[in-house]
């Protein structure tokens, strides 16, 4: 199916029903992209632990999206069909990564490679004028071991959990996406949240100092060995993200639960032009 970016609209060529019912019962795929693009993405990323496979499931999410608007029943929201199609595409990215057993083998590189810190990095924790280095440093890395380690629960719990704690769904909505009651993603997310908090607990010295376990500048060898680029991010942030700073200064006050970290894990930022310019792209290949 060839799709046709035209006068700030988006078609199909091939089902001109779609477009009429587009017009009528369903809004414009170009204000679909708009409304649902970042929340899908942030389910995405979420959901696969990373933003390139997170980018692609975007790009899948939308372009199946187009192609069953026409067989859209409205049997459910607009919306909880867009974010089923969205969690179905990154838990089958997801299922790539492995298991618990997988993340402890990484804790063992993350502990090995405590002293691999780059000598600027090491020079920022003696100078009190890169303090705001130092932060945004922490703050990330804090973030992403947030996020990695719920990789440690079912995905039945996870998905829950992070569509609950981390972006905000209702119980309702989570219930309609995944069709199953409220009672049972309830259930799942008093699971979760036991088990994230028993295993944070006893390791996290951010969540509990009086724990003899893991510092975050513990892991700024391994997080800057496995993504570079977390450097130019720290320097950016350091200077331009309030998002940073608060969320630093929220970790730094004493918390009651580790679903107030997750709760305050600021969204990740996306343009709904991307997905426009992959489905402007396919249409170009699709007519050469």
């Amino acid at each position: 199916m060839k799709v046709t970016f035209i006068t700030g609209r988006w078609s199909s060529r091939e089902d001109g029903a779609t477009i009429g019912r587009m017009g009528t019962s369903l809004p414009d795929f170009n204000t679909i992209v708009e409304a649902h693009s970042s929340r899908v993405f942030n389910l995405a990323f979420r959901v696969t632990g990373n933003r390139q496979d997170a980018e692609d499931v975007v790009q899948e999410t939308f372009l199946n999206v187009f192609r069953g608007l026409g067989r859209f029943r409205g049997e459910s929201e607009l919306s909880t069909w867009i974010y089923r199609i969205t969690l179905n595409a990154s838990l089958r990215v997801k299922r790539k990564i492995g298991d618990a057993a997988s993340l402890d083998q990484l804790e063992e590189r993350i502990q090995a490679m405590a002293d691999e810190v780059p000598d600027e990095v090491r020079s920022w924790f003696a100078d009190p004028a890169k303090a705001a280095l130092v932060q945004a440093l922490l703050t990330e890395i804090n973030q992403g071991c947030l996020h990695f380690m719920t990789f440690r629960l079912t995905d039945d719990q996870r998905v829950v959990y992070l569509m609950r704690e981390v972006l905000g769904f209702s119980h309702a909505e989570i219930a309609s996406v995944l069709q199953v009651s409220e009672n049972v993603v309830k259930a799942r997310l008093h699971r979760a949240k036991a088990k994230l908090e028993a295993y944070f607990t006893a390791r996290c010295q951010w969540l509990n100092p009086e724990t003899p376990g893991c510092t975050c500048q513990s892991r700024v060898g391994f997080a800057i060995a496995l993504d570079p680029e977390i450097l130019r991010r720290v320097r950016m942030n350091a200077l331009e993200s309030k998002e940073t700073a608060q969320f630093a200064g929220f970790v730094s006050l004493q918390v009651g639960s580790i679903s107030e970290l997750y709760e305050k894990l600021p969204p990740l930022r996306y343009k709904a032009e991307m997905v426009k310019k992959y489905l402007t792209e396919l249409e170009k290949k699709n007519r050469s």
